[in-house]
Order: structure tokens, then C-alpha cells, then sequence
């Protein structure tokens, strides 16, 4: 089997990718991996074949907008959103096989739907956390978004298939258009609740007590549990001046914004004045130096440190609420504050809360609230109990990526043994949601401009 793994965006996102791409090389099958630019050599360092799908400049031409009012921008960016599309199916269709299976988390998901459907290249959707499935039955909690849960069922749902219809589809269609009529692909209907999904298999990387599954999630779903990675675990280790400072005194705070958030000024300076208003040690963890305000000698700063090696060592954490940072500490069983800022992190706050393992602060402007949160957190007896009883509940990382590994043999062995029956199209066209959308064979994939 040759695995084409797409992964873009924080450490939450690749090192589970990684997880699977290494659980996969163990059982003898190739890897590539495509993925940003800044994860090249971490990719790289781990054994496997790796290019970039987007590069330092997209950045720049995506944020190239001055001067331009809203409907310029607009346009400016999904002309740049078309444009990379195009590019990366280009890439990666020039890379695949009679052996190749695609790997797409929510991001990648219409490239690998449009490259199964010109090639007839199996693919599988795995989704980081419970947000990306779009459950109209227990819909994902967003910013300013309650309004919607507290809506009834008939309500929710006529309004979300009105948006799919009215806008999300025209827009998918319209940004496509030319890629579409080159590939000899119909237009695609209802493309966030059913066509951009695998109709062969979806994996959720996530924990079922974590988020159990709701009635209208597709059917080829199965859920594998966290795929907790730690590249180069068996050599990692604290650095000097952190174990110095853990050994000199009580464990501390750890707090993180998050390896993809760009403006961290914010959140670190409502973090020095909790620190300091409850006479904490505390450990910051950001690549953003510049952004950091003058920090105490009770506060510890570090531009990265391996969460699995000091959360144990931790007395609680405050962060951003991304699905990576909230496993590693349901792994480590320490509690949580959650100042969640956008996407699916409000809804893994949610969760945390629901679960008893921690709190959450949503206004993220406010230093006495958050401080107030953080005291309670960490004199709560119940959190701290809970968060420890929790831990025993994790699977362990490499028991997922292997079960995940064997799920994506599973479906590879399925596509192949229908394409020598030749009933591979008609297996593959079934719930794409849309019409005549029928997948090619791959030898038949036509060249991407």
C-alpha cells in the first residue's frame, strides 16, 4: 500500500497524522507525506517522504488584500483558494499509483474527493475532533452559536440545508468551476454534509466518551480513539533550565495559546496577571518570543517543550482548547482552563466542561474572570479527581494509530478487491451526493492543469 497522507496546520494536526504514517511504515507499507512547509523537517526527521503543498508565499498572496474593500477581498482570496486547489490536486494526482490511498483530514477533504472521483484512488477522512461532522442532531457548539442548539429539530434542520443549497453549494461551484470542467466532474450538491465525505471510510480520532456518537454522523464512521504521537519520544527530554526550574518548587501552571494562533500578546499578558494575582509558578510555551510581556522569575518560558514529558509535572493547564493540547492533558489527568478563540475549540471546551475536567472562560478580554476561573480550578477537588480518574481512560497512542492503521488496510484491500471485480464504481459512487458521480479508474486520470 502507498499511503499519501495530507496534513497541514498545527502540531495537533500532524503529529496524529504522523502517528498513523508511522503505525503504517510499521506494518511494511510506504509513506508520503504532504503537508506545510515548516513541518518538513519534522516529517522529514521521522523516516518519511515528504513535500510541500503550501509554501512560504501562499501565506503572503492569500494576506495580499490591502487597499481592497470586503467584496475585493472576497474575491482576492477565492481566487488564491482556487488557484492552490488546483495546484495540489495537480501535485498530488502526478503521484499516484495502482498501490496509492489517500489520507485527508476536514481540510484536504474536497481535494481528495475530486482526485477519487477523476482517479478512482480510495480515500479516507479522518477527523480530529466532532466539530467537522456537522451533527444537526447535537450540533457542535461555536462562538455566538447557542442560538442555533436551542432551535428545534425541523428548524435546525431546514436552516442548515437552506445555507447548504443557497450559498455553500453556489459558492463550492463557482470557485471550481474551471477545475471541475477540466477534470470532466459534475457539479457537486450538499458539499459539507455529504459530498466532501470518504462514502468509504471515516476515521474519528477522538475517544467515544469524549464525544458520543450522534445519530446523524455518517454511517462509515468509526472512531479509533486519540492517536497520541511523540516524534522522537525515545530521545526527547525536558530541557536543563526547565528541570531546574520544576525542581525548584511547586508544580506549575502551564499555559499555551497554541502552535497555529499568530497573536499570543493577548492571552499571555491576561496570564501574567492571573500569575501574579494568585502567587503562581507558571511555564509559558510559545514560538512567538516577541510577543511575550517581561516575565517574573516565578514564570518560566520556554518556545517549546513536549506536552506528554511536562504535564505530568504540571499543576494544571490553561490554553486554547485545540483537540491536541485538551488529549494530551486527559492523558497527563491534570485540569483544564479553557479560553477557547475560534473553529472547534469552543466545542472541545464544551466537552472538557461536561466531562468535569475543567473550566471554561469564553471572554477572552477579561484577565479578572479568567483569573477568578483559574482559582477555582485549581481548588476544586472534584476537577482534580476527575481529571486523574479520566486518564486511566485513554487509550494508549500507539493501541490507536495501530487500530487506525489497520481500519485504512481494511479499506485499501476493500477498493482493490472491488476493482478486480469491477464493481469498484458503482461502490464508490454511492452516497457521494451528487449527480453522475460516479468515480473514473485510476488509469484513467486525466492531467491537472
Amino acid at each position: 500500500m502507498r499511503a499519501i497522507i495530507l496534513a497541514a496546520g498545527s502540531d495537533g494536526d500532524i503529529h496524529p497524522h504522523l502517528g498513523l504514517a508511522s503505525a503504517l511504515a510499521a506494518r511494511g507499507h510506504e509513506v508520503l507525506f504532504l503537508t506545510s512547509f515548516d513541518y518538513l523537517d519534522l516529517v522529514r526527521s521521522c523516516g518519511f517522504d515528504a513535500a510541500s503543498i503550501i509554501d512560504p508565499h501562499d501565506q503572503d498572496d492569500f494576506q495580499s488584500v490591502e487597499g481592497l474593500g470586503p467584496i475585493g477581498k472576497a474575491r482576492s482570496r477565492c481566487r488564491f483558494f482556487a488557484r492552490k486547489v488546483a495546484a495540489i490536486c495537480a501535485s498530488v494526482s502526478a503521484r499516484l499509483d495502482d498501490r496509492s490511498i489517500l489520507i485527508a483530514p476536514p481540510f484536504a477533504w474536497p481535494l481528495a474527493k475530486l482526485l477519487h472521483l477523476t482517479c478512482g484512488v480510495p480515500y479516507i477522512s479522518t477527523v480530529l475532533s466532532p466539530p467537522s461532522l456537522c451533527s444537526l442532531r447535537n450540533p457542535p457548539a461555536f462562538r455566538s452559536g447557542e442560538w442555533f442548539s436551542r432551535l428545534p429539530w425541523p428548524a435546525r434542520k431546514a436552516l442548515f440545508r437552506g445555507l447548504e443549497y443557497f450559498l455553500v453549494d453556489p459558492v463550492f461551484r463557482w470557485l471550481l468551476k474551471d477545475l471541475l470542467r477540466t477534470m470532466q466532474l459534475p457539479a457537486p450538491r450538499r458539499v459539507i454534509s455529504q459530498w466532501s465525505h470518504s462514502p468509504q471510510r471515516m476515521l474519528g480520532l477522538f475517544s467515544d466518551w469524549f464525544c458520543p456518537k450522534a445519530e446523524d454522523w455518517p454511517p462509515q464512521l468509526m472512531l479509533t480513539s486519540f492517536p497520541l504521537f511523540h516524534p522522537h519520544a525515545a530521545t526527547e527530554e525536558l530541557s536543563a533550565s526547565l528541570r531546574r526550574f520544576l525542581d525548584a518548587g511547586a508544580p506549575p501552571v502551564v499555559f499555551t495559546a497554541g502552535t497555529e494562533t499568530r497573536t499570543v500578546r493577548s492571552f499571555f499578558e491576561i496570564a501574567l496577571r492571573g500569575v501574579q494575582t494568585l502567587g503562581l509558578r507558571a511555564v509559558f510555551l510559545t514560538r512567538l518570543a516577541g510577543q511575550l510581556p517581561s516575565l517574573p522569575d516565578t514564570i518560566h518560558y520556554e518556545n517549546y517543550s513536549s506536552l506528554h514529558l511536562l504535564l505530568p509535572r504540571a499543576a494544571a493547564i490553561v490554553h486554547h482548547g485545540g483537540i491536541g493540547t485538551t488529549a494530551q492533558a486527559f492523558h497527563a489527568g491534570i485540569p483544564q482552563l479553557l479560553l477557547p478563540g475560534r473553529l472547534d475549540q469552543f466545542d472541545n471546551a464544551r466537552h472538557v466542561e461536561r466531562l468535569g475536567c475543567g473550566l471554561v472562560e469564553k471572554n477572552l478580554r477579561d484577565s479578572r474572570g479568567a483569573t477568578a476561573r483559574l482559582r477555582s480550578l485549581l481548588h476544586s477537588v472534584d476537577i482534580a479527581d476527575t481529571s486523574r480518574a479520566l486518564r486511566h481512560h485513554m487509550v494508549p497512542g500507539h493501541e490507536a494509530c495501530s487500530r487506525a492503521a489497520e481500519l485504512i488496510e481494511e479499506t485499501w484491500h476493500g477498493a482493490r478487491t472491488d476493482q478486480g471485480t469491477g464493481s469498484q464504481d458503482l461502490r464508490l459512487s454511492r452516497g457521494l451526493g451528487m449527480a453522475g458521480g460516479t468515480a473514473r479508474p485510476r488509469q484513467s486520470c486525466p492531467p491537472v492543469p
